[in-house]
């Protein structure tokens, strides 16, 4: 795309229970946020985080998603 050096480093998960899943992760200390109406939004910023930060935030949302049902 035309736009693709304005965009950041970030990547968004659709889920009905947006708010909730962006409540639970920030519980376990993985920083999101969300777009409205229905979007968890991660961003990655490459100066200070870890490829394990990455899976560790991954790891929750799984588990997150999963105590959802």
């Amino acid at each position: 795309s035309s736009d693709e050096h304005r965009r950041g480093p970030s990547v968004c998960l659709a889920h009905k229970h947006a708010h909730y899943v962006a409540q639970a992760l920030l519980g376990r200390g993985v920083v999101v946020d969300v777009v409205e109406p229905d979007r968890v939004r991660f961003n990655f910023a490459p100066l200070w985080l870890r490829y394990a930060d990455v899976r560790t935030a991954a790891e929750h949302t799984r588990e997150v998603l999963h105590d959802l049902g």
